[in-house]
Parts: structure tokens; sequence; C-alpha cells
């Protein structure tokens, strides 16, 4: 029997892995496909997520979930738009619009098994989020455009990589700023 429900959920997530993810995330599609609720964020959750990437129900908003899935966490990872292609950075929660939020119901049980591994990830010193507001933050902390420009500027003598999650709002105002850091070296990847 448990054999069973492991298998089916092997399936549901390769499912929404292979049609929504391998080549680049297709929301619209994926919203005819898979189960999922669409909510609204507080004032205090868009401010969360914006910094952390992180999203913590509220009591009616968990209420709502755990109908669908019972051991639903408090609290779960989120993704925006054209995050990395693998599989093992799917988090149930996805940042549509600046106070909308998309979360994927069978997704949403599993979340506590990748949640180690997508806290390393968002905790990576070379990622970087943007959040509702514009403004630049490193894991746990918010940093300066100009410190954001060193660690670029460290990345390309390295010729390595920052990677940069863009909140839903702020996709063609920094294109150009990020153009202009980038340069030749193609040392940014974005998250739109």
């Amino acid at each position: 029997m448990n054999f069973l429900r492991i298998l089916t959920g092997l399936v549901l997530f390769s499912g929404i892995t292979s049609s929504g993810y391998a080549d680049g995330f297709d929301l619209k599609q994926s919203l005819e496909k898979f189960p999922h609720l669409k909510l609204q964020l507080t004032e205090a959750q868009i401010q969360t997520v914006g910094t952390s990437r992180h999203l913590h129900f509220t009591k009616e908003q968990i209420r709502l979930i755990r109908e669908h899935g019972k051991n639903a966490p408090d609290v779960v990872g989120v993704m925006t738009r054209d995050e990395p292609d693998c599989s093992c950075h799917i988090a149930p929660a996805f940042w549509i619009e600046r106070d909308r939020m998309i979360v994927w119901l069978n997704h949403i049980e599993q979340s506590e098994k990748s949640k180690k591994w997508y806290l390393e990830v968002r905790n990576d010193p070379r990622r970087y989020m943007v959040d509702v507001d514009g403004n630049f933050w490193q894991p746990g902390r918010e940093i300066s455009r100009p410190e954001f420009e060193a660690a670029v500027e460290v990345a390309k003598k390295a010729k390595t990589r920052v990677q940069v999650s863009l909140s839903p709002n702020h996709h063609e105002e920094l294109a150009v700023y990020f153009d202009k850091l980038n340069g030749k070296k193609h040392t940014i990847s974005l998250w739109l």
C-alpha cells in the first residue's frame, strides 16, 4: 500500500516537472493540468516572500490548504518565474503577481521532504533576491546595489555566476541594469 502511494506521488511529481519545467515553465499549461489554489497575499507575506522566498501561511490559508493535504506545513518555499529547470528546485508555491501566489496542491505534502534542500539552495551566498520595492537581498540581509555590483565583479573574475530571483513586478525596469552589469560575460543568471 505504501509502495503504491509513493509510486503515485512520483508519477504526479514527474508529471508537473516534465510538462511544466522541461523546456521552461509553462504557467498556463500547468494551471490547466494540476490542482492548485490561488492565494491573496497579505502585506506581511509580500515582504517575507520578497526577502526570503518563504511563504508563511495565514490561519485561513492553511485551513484551505489542509482540506487538500492534511499534512501540509505552515511554511513553504516559493519559486518565481524561470528559476532553474531542475526538479530539485521545485517548491509548492509559485509567485505570479505582487500579491498573488499559486500553491500546487499535488506538491504541498512533499514540501517537508524537500525543505532541507530548498533552504540550502536559498541560503547560498551567490543567490540574490529582489523584493517588490526593488531592494536587493542576500540570504538573511538586505544589500546595497554597490554590494551587489561588487559581487558581480568578483564572479566575473572567478568565472562563476551570481543568480538573481526577481519579484513578479520588476522584470523590465531591472533588465537594462542587469545587461549593463553583465556586459559580455553573462555572469548573472536571472530568475525572472
